[in-house]
């Protein structure tokens, strides 16, 4: 996606708009994973199949 749409964004709108954007995009995946993403260090591959359980049965609770 990146690498289609950069030129085009580059023509249009110099580089500092794509690159603000892409940054903005990179700032929400991080925040994502650090409120979305389980903490699996240490943590045994058993357990981590577990966690999924737990996630999709509290869904399917609400």
């Amino acid at each position: 996606v990146i690498t289609l749409s950069f030129p085009e964004l580059l023509d249009r709108f110099g580089a500092s708009v794509p690159y603000a954007m892409y940054a903005a995009f990179a700032l929400l995946s991080f925040v994502f994973v650090l409120t979305k993403v389980p903490e699996t260090k240490g943590v045994e591959l058993e357990d981590m199949e577990g966690l999924q359980v737990e996630r999709r049965s509290r869904r399917a609770s609400a």
